[in-house]
């Protein structure tokens, strides 16, 4: 969620997220090798008891739809299958994928998610008690066009204000007035490319931050876009929208993943130009 320089917000739980990607990653590593190396025994060798299960045959980002073709049956040894496994493809097809799912893993019930609303677009993937409203931009004003769905930025004006004499030596009639106006905005869509809403139930979304969709696996930079939309409080919006009106230019500042600190930026005043 976004605040203004001063106030304080909890980390996001992004670690958490890439720590349950690891582990999974590492299951699906471990099943497909132990179920390769089960496929190259001897046929003179007894097998033991053996299962299905539902395994992912590629890459599924997380908001995601399973479509059949990503799944598949796989017949494993007793002891490498996850508890209650699927046994059917019909029973993961169409659902979502809540988390990252990576090829070879077993899919469970918990990594799946409903559906989401027939016909949902942005207004399901603004967070909570939040507002989704548009900045004007262009390539150089927006991080040189290489904006995503599901960044996050800060937003910095520049303003023209009259000389009040508080700067020594400078003889123009005005100042520049440089600073953060609001930091770690979610950026819900850049021109009309927008996240995906989360699956139902997701843990793709970030609880602590309120974030409830995902970047749309072919997302693409839009380095022509002559607007972003970002996700703020109905306080914030009254902001963001003076800043436009009033600002000589209002830029945004990429963040980086995981970097929700909000700091204490100075105002930067310099001479105007005579």
């Amino acid at each position: 969620m976004a605040r203004m320089q001063g106030l304080t917000i909890p980390r996001g739980n992004r670690s958490l997220l890439i720590i349950a990607a690891l582990a999974g990653l590492a299951a699906a590593v471990l099943f497909v090798v132990a179920v390769n190396n089960g496929d190259s025994k001897s046929a003179g060798q007894s097998p033991g008891a053996t299962g299905n299960t539902v395994v992912a045959v590629k890459d599924i980002p997380a908001g995601n739809k399973i479509e059949a073709d990503m799944v598949a049956i796989k017949k494993a040894p007793d002891d490498l299958l996850v508890a209650n496994p699927l046994d059917d493809t019909a029973k993961v097809a169409g659902q979502y994928a809540a988390y990252d799912i990576t090829a070879g893993e077993q899919i469970t019930l918990a990594r799946i998610g409903a559906a989401t609303p027939s016909g949902c677009k942005i207004e399901c993937v603004i967070p909570k008690g939040m507002v989704g409203i548009g900045l004007a931009v262009k390539e150089v004003t927006a991080v040189g066009g290489l904006l995503y769905p599901s960044d996050r930025v800060n937003i910095v004006g520049a303003f023209e204000i009259k000389n009040d004499g508080s700067l020594k030596d400078c003889a123009s009639p005005n100042l520049v007035k440089t600073q953060t106006i609001l930091q770690n905005l979610e950026v819900l869509a850049v021109a009309q490319q927008q996240q995906n809403p989360a699956a139902a139930n997701s843990g793709a979304s970030d609880p602590n931050s309120g974030s409830t969709g995902t970047r749309p696996a072919d997302a693409k930079q839009q380095p022509g876009a002559a607007t972003i939309t970002l996700a703020v409080s109905p306080e914030d919006s009254q902001k963001l929208i003076s800043a436009q009106e009033r600002a000589n230019t209002v830029w945004t500042s990429l963040r980086p993943v995981g970097d929700n600190e909000i700091r204490d930026i100075p105002i930067l005043v310099e001479c105007g130009h005579d």
